[in-house]
């Protein structure tokens, strides 16, 4: 003896999209990247080009995305994509060169057998974090709930809360930035250029090629020697080349000491160097400890010194 039972499956599909509600879907997934300077690139995991509203996805680079997460509460929906590095779309040199920082970035299903049909949206937000080796890249897409992750307001601390030149600060750039060109490479990456100023005077400042390989590549200096030696935070897309031209900007640590003997800008500082320490203020008192002040001394202890 034996029965027979027909289960029905019934999977729920986005209200308000017809061609999702079949049996059967013909879908792909797409990605739409605009970068920073209106350059639009497509992508899609279908085996063959989509062509929508004048932007043509490619298959040829292996775009594949991961499951995408999404939550109930003020968490950021995050979603990576994986694809391979091509000379027509994204290049490590692109990559290094910073192109696709804060880049626009729409994630939707389409029907591939009639792209007229409305599309199914499921991301929009900015490009992540993006890492890359020497075929592939993986890029991580964060949704619109970002911009709610972010610090606002002031915070009080030792060192200056803006940057050189802002409108807080009140320091006039132009008069900060010079013109040079390259006139010798180090073995360890750095260079020497033809600007001599103090020393640390460009540190944590701007340097922007202006011709070689690296032409409208920016960079922030890590370190600047009063011989001219200059080391970057982070390799360029090609390496420097002898004779390349640049122009760089001052930079600041944001210590008041700085700002009052490099700048003559302390009247402008956003910062408070008197505050103490964590280790100063969570502690107490104790006999021969070196947190009482002894009568006749500075009660200021560690502050700085503004004469």
């Amino acid at each position: 003896m034996s029965e027979r039972h027909n289960i029905l499956l019934t999977v729920e599909q986005p209200y308000g999209i017809p061609w999702m509600q079949s049996e059967i879907v013909h879908s792909a997934w797409c990605w739409k990247l605009t970068r920073t300077d209106g350059v639009v690139l497509g992508f899609t995991s279908h085996d063959q080009d989509i062509i929508y509203n004048g932007v043509t996805y490619k298959a040829a680079t292996g775009f594949a995305p991961s499951a995408v997460s999404t939550s109930g509460d003020m968490a950021v929906d995050n979603l990576d994509a994986e694809g391979m590095l091509r000379g027509d779309s994204i290049t490590a040199e692109d990559l290094r060169k910073g192109l696709y920082t804060n880049a626009a970035i729409e994630v939707f299903l389409i029907n591939y057998q009639n792209i007229k049909d409305e599309v199914f949206l499921m991301r929009k937000g900015t490009l992540g974090e993006v890492t890359y080796g020497k075929n592939g890249f993986k890029a991580e897409i964060r949704g619109l709930m970002e911009a709610y992750q972010q610090q606002t307001g002031k915070v009080y601390q030792k060192s200056c809360r803006t940057n050189l030149g802002s409108r807080e600060c009140g320091m006039y750039l132009p008069n900060l930035t010079f013109s040079g060109y390259v006139k010798g490479i180090q073995e360890d990456g750095s260079f020497v250029i033809d600007v001599k100023q103090a020393e640390d005077y460009f540190s944590y400042g701007i340097i922007t090629f202006t011709s070689g390989k690296n032409a409208g590549s920016q960079m922030e200096i890590k370190k600047y020697h009063a011989n001219g030696r200059t080391e970057l935070f982070l390799p360029l897309g090609e390496p420097v080349g002898l004779g390349d031209t640049f122009t760089i900007v001052a930079g600041c640590d944001g210590n008041a000491t700085t700002c009052r003997n490099r700048f003559h800008n302390l009247v402008n500082f956003r910062g408070e160097p008197y505050i103490i320490g964590n280790s100063y203020s969570a502690s107490y008192p104790v006999s021969s400890s070196n947190n009482i002040v002894s009568e006749g001394e500075d009660v200021r202890v560690g502050a700085y010194k503004w004469e």
